[in-house]
This record gives structure tokens, C-alpha cells and sequence, in this order.
């Protein structure tokens, strides 16, 4: 599956990364075909007119992240002829993870058939900034992406939780869920 791909000049992986998130969640090419900007629209148009132009610059916080995936869930339930239910949550409300380790382990135990994760990334402080992102899958030695900028994966060597490493931040992390797909349940 190919990721859609964020513009250089944007701050928008918050939005892509939800299109990205429902579409793994789903794994159904034909969906993202046919519905990947209508997704895409719903998340922009799910936030206050007050947050632009900066959010297309600046990007998302996660307050907003999670008003836009749930702003999708809606336009979903509202406009599609398809038998389709997604559930947005966030499912850790406080980092408990004291390790890396920890952390990528809960991942794994939150990943299944039909969920995404999307996952905050902080930069180190020669990239500066923040990203959203959507995790593929988790070996001994690098975490893989789904990334609307091309970030295929991050060395576990490279990233941690605090410091000066690149970390990712463990509350931030949204888990989107395929429920129904054509009358079937997940």
C-alpha cells in the first residue's frame, strides 16, 4: 500500500495521516481511490474556521488531530452508501510506558485486523517540530511507517521517549478501528 503523500510546503500529516490510518484500518485500495479526498476534506472542514490558515503551516496539535479523525468518522456514518463504521479513541490517556521498550510493546498489543495507530513524533532539536504519522509494524530493531513525508521507518536506536533523540510521545497516540465493512463486524 502506497502512502498519499503530504506537499512540501504544509504542516497538514495530521490530515494525511488520518486518510493514511483509514486506510490501513480498512485494506481495501478501492476505498482509498474513491474516497481518500473526501476523507481528506472532512477532517480540514471538521476544525474551527479560527485555526486557519495556521494549521496548513504550522500543523495540528493533538486536540485538533482528534477532532479531525472524528470529524471523518461522522462524515462517514453521514455520506457513504457503504455499510462502513469506524471508531476513533485515544488509548493512552497518560504515559505509563517508562521505556521505549514499554511503549512499542503496547503498541503492538493495540495493533490488530482492521485497527491504525497514529503516532506523535517529536524531532530532536536540529530538525525542530512535530509529526504525525501511522505505524506499519514494529520489529527488534526499527518501527515501521505509513508517513504522508515519505518516512519509511525510525531505527529503535535512534528514538526514545525523552531526551535529545528524536521521541515519540506516547499520549498522543490515536487508534482508529474498522467495526463494520458490509455488514460485517470487527
Amino acid at each position: 500500500m502506497r502512502a498519499k503523500r503530504q506537499g512540501n510546503l504544509d504542516g497538514l500529516c495530521g490530515a494525511y495521516a488520518i486518510v493514511n490510518a483509514i486506510s490501513q484500518a480498512l485494506d481495501r485500495p478501492e476505498y482509498m481511490e474513491e474516497l481518500a479526498d473526501h476523507w481528506f476534506q472532512a477532517a480540514l472542514l471538521s476544525l474551527p474556521k479560527r485555526d486557519f490558515p495556521e494549521v496548513i503551516w504550522i500543523g495540528t496539535n493533538p486536540g485538533q488531530l482528534r477532532l479531525m479523525a472524528n470529524g471523518v468518522v461522522k462524515a462517514i456514518r453521514r455520506g457513504t452508501n457503504r455499510d462502513l463504521e469506524l471508531e476513533v479513541d485515544q488509548p493512552i490517556k497518560r504515559n505509563t510506558s517508562k521505556t521505549l521498550a514499554e511503549y512499542l510493546y503496547k503498541l503492538e498489543t493495540l495493533q490488530g485486523p482492521a485497527t491504525a495507530l497514529i503516532l506523535g513524533i517529536e524531532f530532536a532539536q536540529s530538525t525542530g517540530g512535530g509529526h504525525w504519522t501511522v505505524l506499519k509494524k514494529i520489529t527488534p530493531s526499527e518501527v515501521h511507517l505509513l508517513d504522508s513525508d515519505g518516512l519509511r521507518k525510525l531505527n529503535r536506536q535512534a528514538i526514545s521517549l525523552t531526551g535529545k533523540k528524536d521521541r515519540l510521545v506516547p499520549k498522543e497516540t490515536l487508534r482508529i478501528r474498522l467495526t463494520k465493512l458490509d455488514g460485517e463486524a470487527f
